[in-house]
């Protein structure tokens, strides 16, 4: 890993596509551009590791990046994968303990990190800066409960769909988008994501392809109808 100048007008326009971020207030977003720094990542290079000391609170700038959680030894639970205006990292740096997951850069990534340090500067001298910076961790928690909750109740087409879903809604967080959106995943990755096998997965996209929900591309998957997906959300009462 190297270190590179922080060019703060490359990350500023890039958060910009953040819903997140934009809803900060100006001296917040100006206090995290100012204090933070720009890393850049190699293609598998680990950011950082579960169960280690947090690096800081991060956003990709440029790039891919998984998030990920071992499940027993030796199986690998996909729990994410987002590109620029995604904003990671943020639950050790808020709890004060090791990180509960492992960031990934799948391609080469640059990412913004404001250190742990600097944010604890900024919220004991402006302590409702907390709340702000807390909603990002509460959304993302929301969704992992959610799907931990249906993970064990719902047929495997059912969990995809909700499962898309939720990753179309994160998707349309970092990048504050309203209309189709694009998931750079690979069948292999969401198999992993929904505990199925890469045959279950094809026939069921396959199957949402068809229903005019999805479309799916080389390790892409674009999201037609959104609120179709979510229409399964509201059958289940989920």
């Amino acid at each position: 890993m190297k270190k590179t100048k922080t060019n703060t007008e490359l990350s500023h326009a890039v958060l910009r596509q953040s819903a997140w971020f934009k809803t900060l207030p100006t001296e917040l977003q100006d206090e995290i551009l100012t204090n933070s720094g720009q890393r850049q990542y190699s293609k598998d290079e680990i950011i950082f590791r579960e169960d280690q000391p947090a690096i800081g609170i991060c956003a990709v700038i440029a790039g891919e990046v998984a998030i990920s959680r071992m499940a027993g030894a030796e199986t690998e639970c996909l729990l994410h994968v987002g590109g620029p205006g995604m904003w990671f990292g943020e639950v050790a740096v808020l709890s004060g303990r090791d990180t509960a997951v492992t960031a990934r850069a799948l391609t080469e990534a640059k990412i913004l990190v404001l250190p742990p340090a600097e944010f604890e500067r900024i919220v004991e001298q402006e302590p409702r800066y907390y709340r702000p910076l807390a909603m990002l961790a509460l959304q993302r928690s929301q969704i992992m409960l959610r799907n931990i909750a249906v993970s064990q109740n719902l047929s495997p087409e059912q969990y995809l769909r909700l499962r898309l879903a939720d990753l179309a809604e994160m998707r349309m967080s970092e990048h504050d988008l309203d209309n189709a959106v694009e998931l750079n995943l690979s069948q292999t990755q969401l198999a992993q994501m929904i505990g199925a096998s890469r045959q279950t997965v094809n026939a069921l996209l396959k199957a949402l392809e068809s229903d005019g929900l999805i479309r799916a591309k080389f390790r892409k998957i674009v999201i037609s109808d959104i609120d179709g997906l979510r229409g399964e959300r509201r059958r289940t009462g989920l």
